[in-house]
């Protein structure tokens, strides 16, 4: 199986409102994409994932020309209806992916389906993905794994059922949930939750730094939970990048950033130093400012 190079874009920006949706001015982060889009060209990313509610329609041939051979998950927008939708790019193409679970501060037309439960979809997803037809919430990651696309809450709402299904998490290699959140804390003792029970996935939460956010709300903290051997472990605790939960591999401050590591899947990780197929991961960690 493959490992994977990602690239974590923990964006700086403020969100405006109107009485249909929420939105990001593209001139504001113009400056921050190049210099993403400068990392990616020289590093070995292929896969990308900016936060919700950052994705920039004026950006689109960007998008198209820096998805040759890679992933990349560019955020959100809102459409013509004010559906909130992820936008994902693989290899020049283009598909959107519609938000399930709005959020409770989100201003979303009535048109907006939000009365199906988590356990629900979960069946039907495990319905056909067991006749072979995945949805589309689901990507192809290098190595015949999946990975999911959740947003936000939808994270909040299905990751414990995923990470938990006897059908769908021996195929799923992590779940990647872009977020505009000021509450990361909860997030964060959802996640260490899921990863008690499944400690062979991994959970990328993607947050921005919204300076239109209350003074007091988190800001920023995008983090990577999953399987870590103990050497790199260790390390990550002692430069106070990590927490205390087994699972927890990096946590980002609360300003602009990026974060790089190359991921490998979870069925592919020896823990004993002494065997002879052992390697550490994550590894080629770097962490740059915006």
């Amino acid at each position: 199986m493959e490992s994977i190079n990602i690239l974590i874009c923990q964006l700086a920006v403020t969100q405006k409102k109107d009485l249909l949706r929420e939105w990001v001015e593209a001139e504001e982060v113009k400056d921050q994409l190049e210099r993403v889009w400068s990392i990616i060209d020289g590093s070995p990313c292929n896969f990308a994932v900016f936060p919700e509610t950052c994705y920039f329609p004026e950006f689109y041939s960007n998008y198209v020309k820096h998805s040759e051979n890679r992933l990349i998950i560019a955020g959100s927008s809102y459409n013509d209806e004010g559906l909130n939708e992820t936008h994902v790019f693989e290899n020049g193409k283009h598909r959107a992916i519609r938000k399930i679970f709005p959020s409770p501060v989100e201003v979303m037309e009535l048109n907006h389906p939000n009365t199906s439960q988590p356990d629900s979809i979960i069946r039907e997803w495990e319905n056909d993905i067991e006749n072979d037809i995945w949805p589309d919430y689901f990507i192809d990651i290098p190595g015949g794994l999946k990975a999911a696309v959740l947003t936000c809450m939808d994270y909040y709402r299905l990751g414990y059922f995923l990470a938990n299904s006897s059908i769908i998490s021996p195929r799923l290699w992590g779940m990647v949930a872009p977020s505009s959140n000021g509450r990361q804390d909860i997030f964060l003792r959802l996640t260490r939750a899921i990863h008690d029970v499944n400690e062979k996935v991994y959970s990328i939460v993607v947050n921005s730094r919204d300076n239109s956010r209350p003074t007091g709300w988190n800001q920023g903290g995008s983090y990577i939970y999953g399987p870590i051997t103990g050497n790199v472990k260790r390390q990550m605790t002692e430069l106070g990048q990590s927490d205390s939960h087994n699972s927890a591999i990096y946590r980002l401050g609360e300003n602009a950033s990026l974060l790089s590591m190359r991921l490998s899947p979870g069925d592919n990780i020896t823990f004993f130093a002494r065997s002879k197929n052992f390697h550490s991961n994550p590894t080629r960690i770097k962490e740059y400012e915006l």
